[in-house]
């Protein structure tokens, strides 16, 4: 079953596994995040729930032509590593002030485009 595989098959499933994990675990209290931490209201939260999900399936689009001019391997490194420092930046606990928002706002950017990258080498 796993013979005659190509090389880079077990890297793209463990990179690929890991980004799904870190993804819906976080999806999973992100709003309650928002709400409890930054006290936003529902409808913001959701807001910024919206642009997250948004920028998580267009920026693939981009990561593919990256891929395609780079190397979908190298993009395979560049997107988990991307999105290492955007999990490591929203795991800081930096309180609930405006530098704590532009964090967290930076952290998902980080996220959306490793995200970008990972995802355009998964055909």
């Amino acid at each position: 079953m796993f013979e005659n595989q190509p090389k880079g098959l077990w890297t793209l499933a463990l990179a690929n596994t890991g980004e799904r994990f870190g993804y819906y675990t976080m999806l999973a209290v992100f709003a309650l995040f928002l709400g409890e931490n930054f006290g936003f209201a529902a409808g913001t939260a959701s807001e910024i729930y919206t642009w997250f999900l948004t920028l998580v399936y267009f920026l693939p689009l981009f990561g593919g032509i990256a891929a395609d001019r780079w190397g979908y391997s190298k993009m395979v490194v560049i997107g988990i590593i991307i999105m290492f420092f955007g999990y490591l930046l929203l795991s800081v606990p930096l309180g609930g002030d405006m530098a704590a928002v532009a964090a967290m706002v930076a952290a998902l950017l980080l996220v959306s485009l490793g995200t970008g990258c990972l995802r355009a080498t998964c055909k």
